[in-house]
């Protein structure tokens, strides 16, 4: 399965929150890294998304905007997709991103 998140329209941390709200998370959180980190735990068991079949990947286009306009934001976004790769695989689970 592949979850396509479109950052067009993303430009720093706030709008990013908007952004997965709109299309990956789908209860209310907090909106800061560290419930970021929480929320793509729950991939493989529902909870704030909703519960996503693995292998799965998560394509991020769009995302040079971003990148340009909020880098240290965009950093630490990528690190967090990182660390979810880990712990997934962990738990036996294939979760691939990718930046189209």
């Amino acid at each position: 399965m592949t979850i396509s998140l479109n950052l067009s329209r993303v430009k720093d941390k706030k709008t990013l929150c908007v952004a997965l709200d709109r299309e990956l998370i789908q209860k209310p959180w907090g909106h800061n890294w560290d419930a970021l980190n929480d929320c793509l735990r729950d991939l493989s068991t529902g909870g704030f998304t909703k519960k996503y079949d693995f292998p799965l990947k998560i394509e991020i286009v769009d995302w040079n905007e971003f990148c340009e306009s909020d880098n240290e934001s965009f950093t630490t976004f990528k690190e967090i997709l990182k660390q979810q790769v880990t712990e997934h695989k962990n738990k036996g689970l294939e979760l691939l991103v990718e930046f189209a």
